[in-house]
């Protein structure tokens, strides 16, 4: 699957013109389909898995056994056949007898021959693996069919204007370009849908009938016995049996299957350096944050910096050993009178630098440095060249005086006005393919790591992007809503095209630190209202977007379950800067320091 990546790199290095603009003529993918799941032949799976759930059914309600015959020791009066080892055990075991008489010893206990059925025969437990392997499949299978259909649901829908649900004039507008570098068509979009839809209801079927397995007897008889691992040794039974030859035919099938998709994976990855990779996801991290801030109707001016006018503010993206540096500030320029006797090194209307003049106030943004003061007030130094000495001299001094006035009123104002407000979110890439056996220890390093980095860059936001969002990424996903949390874990991924508004999300959080309520930032036609509340119970005052929905909308919410994590994800995440639910009149917003609602008693 990074193959995709490669893909994109390659079309970053033929791009012409900047990088966003590419992207919305559709000349740079931030979007790709994923084939993987069309490249599986689920008829014929599924097909040998429903052929073979009847005789399994069968096996599982009335196993093969082999009689086991073992001696135990037992009160007398429940030996119904005794031992052979009887006599010589009560000869050394004086305990076990219960009297001495004339004619010999009358025993207490004694070994007892006892006839067993044994069902934990090789064939029982490769049909126990067997069924486990089936549903650990099959779990994964109707999970990433899910995925599947509740992204094809939101890019065929996203002409409904849903507000709630994430989707409003801009994801239009996105879709729009990010869907330019698509070759899919509208029709075969939607044949693709329909198809993968009917995939997800047999594989829900076959799911719930094989699940039921667990419950029948051979299943619960074997429940702590141990998995069959390697190549199927073929015995009688399995080979002759009419019920149990279903058990070797879907043992091998699922052992090709398996090794199949392995194969391609490390195929794909051998094509695919880690350097390459590693390479063309940061770069797609970096022009997903640029796309991001441009549906935000941020101008790019210039190669990965942009502004937004109305706003007053400036977003610049770098990257740097490794990691990604988005930097937005304030850009509101500062001035100063040119009154009392101070002067102006250029004419009204004209600029120099990071400085201009209207005839009236010096203006000049807010991250000079002193040698742009330095820079700028040396322009009153006058050429000298070819003028008497004297003259030059006196010259010299008033030039000197002039300037250094301007420069002791430019030092002093801008001190005033004090550090700019800026807000630092650093990407840091991590190239893996996660497995969901180890979830928990991994997002534990990962939340380690990019509390270093914050540390170290003094980050306002620390985000560890992942390249893919199947299970595994989707269960250790960290948003980071609490107040004091700076780490958060989300999958950019070029498979879902809804990532850039993650990073979008990212990005509203850093205006609302800088800009409050977030002038020129929203319209009307947004749907989204920034608001300033007050939490009730623990007085913490913060900012959170309020989204008008209707009781319909809210309803149909409601039954959202987690575990359709795209739908789920567009619902509570894309818009919430804080954590959001929903009440009996709306949405309501979490208190990222106490975790109460306005409505919590």
């Amino acid at each position: 699957m990074l193959e995709e990546y490669k893909d994109f790199g390659m079309a970053f290095l033929r791009h012409n013109q900047s990088p966003i603009a590419s992207v919305c003529n559709g000349d740079i993918p931030l979007y790709a389909i994923d084939n993987s799941l069309e490249d599986e032949n689920w008829g014929e799976l599924f097909e040998i898995l429903q052929d073979a759930k009847r005789p399994i059914t069968k096996i599982c309600e009335a196993p093969k056994s082999h009689l086991k015959s073992v001696n135990e020791i037992r009160p007398i009066d429940t030996v119904k056949r005794v031992g052979y080892e009887s006599i010589p055990y009560l000869a050394s075991h004086s305990e076990d007898w219960l009297a001495r008489t004339a004619t010999g010893l009358k025993p207490a206990r004694l070994f007892s021959r006892v006839e067993d059925d044994d069902f934990s025969i090789y064939e029982n437990r490769v049909t126990k693996t067997l069924i486990d392997v089936v549903i650990t499949y099959l779990r994964k299978t109707e999970k990433k069919l899910n995925d599947a259909v509740g992204q094809l649901e939101g890019i065929i829908n996203s002409g409904v204007q849903t507000t709630g649900f994430g989707f409003d004039y801009r994801f239009q507008m996105a879709l729009s370009e990010l869907l330019r570098s698509s070759t899919e068509s509208d029709k075969s979009r939607s044949e693709k849908y329909k198809k993968l839809k009917e995939c997800l209801k047999e594989a829900r079927k076959l799911l719930r009938s094989y699940l039921r397995l667990q419950q029948s007897f051979l299943y619960r008889k074997l429940k702590r016995t141990k998995r069959v691992f390697g190549s199927l040794n073929e015995t009688n039974i399995l080979l002759m049996d009419k019920n149990y030859k279903y058990v070797s035919q879907l043992w091998k099938y699922m052992q090709k299957t398996l090794k199949k998709n392995l194969h391609q994976t490390e195929v794909e990855n051998r094509e695919t350096s880690q350097q390459d990779a590693e390479r063309w996801f940061m770069q797609f991290c970096k022009t997903l944050a640029g796309y991001a801030a441009n549906n935000l109707d941020f101008i790019e001016r210039k190669n990965f910096l942009f502004h937004k006018q109305d706003a007053l503010l400036e977003y610049s993206i770098s990257d740097n050993n490794g990691l990604i540096h988005c930097v937005l500030r304030d850009s509101t320029k500062r001035k100063t009178p040119i009154q009392n006797g101070l002067k102006c090194p250029i004419p009204a209307g004209a600029d120099s630098g990071k400085f201009s003049f209207d005839g009236q106030f010096l203006y000049w943004e807010n991250d000079i440095t002193d040698d742009d003061i330095d820079t700028f007030c040396n322009l009153f130094l006058p050429n000298l060249k070819g003028k008497p000495k004297e003259k030059n001299q006196k010259e010299q001094r008033d030039a000197k005086h002039i300037r250094d006035e301007l420069k002791k009123a430019l030092v002093e104002a801008n001190m005033k006005y004090g550090k700019p407000p800026k807000s630092h979110v650093v990407i840091k890439p991590v190239i893996v393919e996660l497995n969901t056996q180890d979830t928990f220890n991994f997002k534990k390093e990962l939340l380690a790591q990019g509390n270093k980095i914050a540390e170290e860059h003094n980050a306002d936001y620390v985000i560890m992007a992942l390249p893919f969002c199947n299970e595994a990424e989707q269960q250790i996903i960290e948003y980071a809503h609490n107040v004091n949390d700076k780490v958060l874990i989300l999958p950019l991924t070029i498979f879902d095209i809804n990532s850039y508004r993650r990073l979008q999300n990212v990005l509203l959080r850093q205006i609302g630190q800088i800009n409050g309520d977030m002038p020129g930032i929203f319209s009307k036609d947004d749907g989204v209202h920034p608001r300033l509340t007050q939490c009730p119970h623990c007085h913490h005052k913060y900012l959170y977007l309020h989204c008008e929905a209707t009781e319909d909308t809210l309803d149909e919410m409601s039954l959202v379950k987690k575990e359709d994590f795209f739908q789920w994800d567009s619902l509570f995440k894309y818009k919430d800067i804080v954590s959001m639910t929903i009440g009996k009149n709306g949405f309501l917003s979490v208190c990222p320091n106490c975790g109460k609602t306005p409505s919590t008693d």
